[in-house]
């Protein structure tokens, strides 16, 4: 009881005694939810994947059984990456790549199409769309995905993409070069399916899988998103991406391709530093768990994050059978990453109504 002014201080002491205190409890429990999300979304959300395998007889497969294997590495390294246990694969289905294209697609008009790769000059203006993918990075980051040897000075964004336009030519003409049964590897009744552009129309359409597995080769044309590694990487073929795909059955919003046509040995487009043994093994962790990561807590590529890390994509990494290697040697997640994958992981925590 307060008998007059006198007690003043001592209330206001009291209160901040209190205020203090209250601090540092939700500090506490600030901390804790922090390193307990990892549990929380594990015990709370359970995500299983639609998968497909979309094939074209004109390219070899990868056999049945190491398929198979592509998604226990991934599993793997899902665990040890993103501390995630509670993802999970479908059983996965298989049709020609021709007829699921022509069934999701049609003759709609594909708004992404890059007319570009059958020839001429790409605008080598930068668009404010294709800026606002480079300002994702600093200018420096950006110099880390440039392979040791090239001798290249960057001002600003615009002389990279510059630089990185002639890049993609040299590679368009490279690929367009390539022949299968005699006949261009890939061509306008196919550019539908082996284009970046033209996974992106189907992903938007699509409402049926998750993660498609595909032999087919596939072109990265897409101008709009000038990311480097897309043009940088010196394999002429994708062999995996990430992107919104809004009615993808698991809720993310995003779907993912997987092409295994780069480690089967095709003319002009085999890998060179992967032994057939450790396909499987750099399929899941470099790629399908890589993909993971974009897809499912979407955290952004990276060019200048620590030589383990599944995110990151410098020249370093491009020797995959080295980089699984450096990767495996590593417990537990990337630190740099560590901020944007407690964050996708609350995200879904709030999708499937867990607030946390």
């Amino acid at each position: 009881m307060l008998r007059g002014p006198a007690d003043y201080p001592t209330l206001i002491l009291h209160h901040w005694a209190l205020l203090l205190f209250s601090i540092a409890l939700c500090s506490q429990v600030a901390s804790c939810a922090y390193f307990n999300v990892d549990d929380t979304f594990n015990r709370k959300v359970q995500i299983r994947l639609k998968t497909v395998y979309l094939h074209d007889q004109r390219f070899p497969s990868l056999p049945e059984e190491q398929l198979r294997l592509v998604f226990t590495h991934a599993l793997l390294a899902m665990r040890d990456e993103f501390q995630s246990t509670n993802i999970s694969f479908s059983d996965m289905n298989t049709m020609p790549i021709e007829d699921y294209f022509q069934e999701i697609t049609g003759d709609r008009h594909n708004p992404f199409m890059s007319l570009e790769l059958f020839g001429g000059a790409p605008d080598t203006q930068l668009s404010s769309q294709q800026r606002h993918t480079l300002e994702l990075y600093p200018v420096d980051e950006l110099k880390a995905a440039v392979p040791e040897g090239m001798n290249v000075t960057f001002r600003d964004y615009q002389t990279y993409y510059s630089w990185l336009l002639g890049k993609w030519v040299e590679k368009r003409d490279r690929f367009r070069s390539l022949l299968v049964d005699g006949q261009p590897i890939v061509r306008r009744d196919t550019v539908a399916y082996q284009t970046h552009t033209g996974w992106r129309f189907m992903f938007s359409l699509q409402r049926d899988y998750d993660v498609f597995i595909t032999n087919v080769p596939v072109f990265f044309d897409s101008l709009d998103i000038p990311v480097p590694h897309g043009v940088l990487i010196p394999r002429l073929a994708q062999s995996g991406f990430a992107n919104e795909s809004p009615g993808a059955p698991s809720g993310a919003g995003v779907a993912l391709m997987i092409s295994t046509i780069s480690f089967l040995n095709f003319p002009g487009l085999a890998y060179d530093d992967v032994s057939p043994s450790a396909v499987p093994q750099a399929l899941g962790i470099y790629y399908l768990a890589h993909e993971l990561g974009h897809m499912l807590f979407l955290l952004p590529e990276h060019y200048d994050h620590p030589d383990h890390c599944l995110m990151n994509t410098p020249p370093v990494n491009w020797d995959r059978e080295k980089a699984v290697k450096t990767f495996l040697s590593h417990k537990g997640p990337c630190p740099k990453c560590r901020a944007g994958l407690t964050k996708g992981k609350r995200w879904w925590l709030r999708l499937r109504d867990y607030w946390f």
